[in-house]
């Protein structure tokens, strides 16, 4: 090799190492808390099916969201109707976290932060570091994970059925 043609080579990496580094900034810009998992049911028939789970601290989230918004992260709920294909908790296909938990020029008290969940309707300025964003049905909240159980049980929410081999621990019980 030419020691142009390596110098050309030292060129393009460094560009693509910034340009990595800068998307993973800033995709990352918030620190995530939930574990996106995968479980397969029949794997490697033509009826595979693959289970989107969200775990925190070795607790699956219930399946009562529509979409989850965790450190920039979005995740859509699945339903299906076939022993094939995905259901649960999958990330979406390009759906940026601005679009789905817009900033709002808002504050969340104290009394729901000591709570541990607020009714919002998008990302209030103050929303503490660690909390998720969820929706449902009927509205949407951002709240410490830790209170997800009581959450859900305050507000009656449904879960959404899944078609699944799979019964697992969760939060709910």
């Amino acid at each position: 090799m030419k020691k142009t043609d390596i110098i050309f080579m030292l060129i393009i990496a460094s560009a693509l190492f910034c340009g990595c580094t800068t998307f993973f900034s800033k995709a990352g810009n918030a620190e995530r808390v939930l574990t996106h998992e995968i479980r397969y049911s029949h794997k490697g028939s033509k009826s595979e099916g693959r289970s989107g789970y969200l775990n925190f601290k070795n607790v699956l989230l219930p399946d009562c969201f529509s979409t989850v918004v965790d450190g920039g992260m979005v995740y859509i709920f699945k339903s299906k109707n076939t022993t094939w294909g995905d259901d649960g908790y999958f990330p979406s296909d390009g759906e940026p976290a601005e679009r789905v938990y817009p900033s709002v020029n808002n504050r969340i008290s104290d009394e729901d932060i000591s709570r541990g969940w607020c009714e919002v309707t998008g990302h209030y300025i103050n929303a503490p570091a660690g909390w998720i964003f969820v929706k449902w049905s009927n509205g949407s909240a951002v709240l410490s994970p830790v209170k997800v159980d009581e959450f859900v049980k305050v507000k009656s929410i449904r879960l959404i059925p899944r078609n699944t081999m799979f019964s697992g621990k969760t939060l709910l019980r």
